[in-house]
């Protein structure tokens, strides 16, 4: 199984992304993989586009995380006691290690711990020392 973070989601959620193809193109190479994103990409998506000023833009990036969150409705991976357990884990090993991590990067590393996981990124880095492999479909390279 393999999580996509964020940043992997937004380059799907933008027809004329620059990285559009390459990340598709990653994507249909992993077709063997059970592929998922979870609540936290979810909410961080809604909130950038609840942020953006009225516009044609706003509409448009609106109508596409629509459409992509219906086509992924039973592939969004929750946030519940099991993952906000793992969270905690995460959170104090980064703390202690002196790497804090931001809050819905360490969500996201629970969620995809707790489901056995791969996390898909741009920023790997972010993730290691969480308990979970990363891989970053700009290079094809993975992390434990």
């Amino acid at each position: 199984m393999i999580v996509i973070d964020t940043n992997i989601a937004s380059v799907l959620l933008s027809a004329g992304h620059p990285d559009l193809a390459l990340v598709t193109d990653w994507l249909k190479s992993s077709a063997d993989h059970d592929i998922r994103t979870s609540v936290i990409t979810r909410a961080e998506v809604c909130y950038g586009i609840a942020i953006l000023p009225e516009g044609s833009r706003k509409r448009a990036l609106s109508q596409h995380a629509n459409a992509f969150f219906a086509a992924y409705e039973e592939h969004i991976l929750p946030f519940g006691s099991e993952e906000a357990d793992s969270y905690a884990q995460i959170v104090a090993m980064r703390r202690r290690l002196g790497r804090p991590i931001g809050i819905l990067d360490a969500q996201i590393a629970a969620i995809a711990k707790v489901a056995g996981a791969i996390v898909a990124t741009r920023d790997t880095d972010d993730f290691l020392d969480c308990g979970v492999a990363v891989v970053n479909p700009y290079v094809r390279a993975s992390h434990a």
